[in-house]
């Protein structure tokens, strides 16, 4: 709630200072208040490893070595382990590892475990129909007493699992081979054609 109303805050010295009203806006390099949700960079992350979105949700600190991430195979929905190249948008991402367990860990403190890909989903659809409220934090009702509603992707409806699909669609686009894209997404029909190769 409070980066949301910064944000609107920010938005409203932005307008003044485009109409003249202000020469600077006070908000010019102030921090959102809280840290960014997980959840929020967790999607992210999908969509730049092409990862699938349990996956990401789970990854461990200790997954973490140099430029890679090696989802093991307990880990990974195949049953086989898998590495990862990250750019350096995913480990902006990602953030300081030191010292970490889950890089998305679950916010009830009851033990140490990640998020789990139901909760982004549920993040997902929040933000899709996110309910709108006026000034004093009341609803604000629509026609036929429902409440209304804002998609706050600006975007038609997904799921957390779409991203690693749109992933996939951006890579074929730029050229790159079936092959490699299957590498990538740690498909098992491309562990089958490595074994196959190797074996002459």
């Amino acid at each position: 709630m409070a980066n949301n109303a910064f944000q609107v805050i920010r938005k409203m010295f932005n307008f003044a200072v485009e109409k003249d009203l202000l020469k600077y806006s006070p908000c010019i390099g102030v921090k959102l208040p809280s840290p960014k949700v997980a959840r929020g960079r967790a999607l992210k992350l999908i969509l730049v490893t092409a990862q699938r979105p349990g996956e990401v949700a789970g990854i461990h600190a200790n997954e973490i070595g140099d430029k890679w991430w090696t989802i093991p195979a307990e880990r990974a929905k195949n049953g086989n382990s898998h590495r990862v190249y990250l750019t350096d948008t995913a480990f902006e991402l990602i953030g300081d590892t030191e010292g970490k367990g889950y890089i998305f860990p679950t916010p009830h403190k009851a033990k140490e475990r990640s998020i789990d890909d139901h909760a982004l989903a549920v993040a997902v659809l929040r933000n899709l129909a996110f309910p709108v409220v006026d000034g004093k934090g009341k609803p604000v009702m629509g026609k036929g007493g429902k409440q209304v509603t804002e998609n706050r992707f600006g975007i038609a409806k997904f799921t957390p699992h779409d991203l690693r699909r749109t992933a996939a669609t951006f890579m074929a686009e730029s050229g790159e081979m079936d092959e490699v894209i299957d590498a990538i997404m740690n498909h098992a029909c491309a562990i089958l054609r490595e074994a196959r190769d190797a074996s002459g």
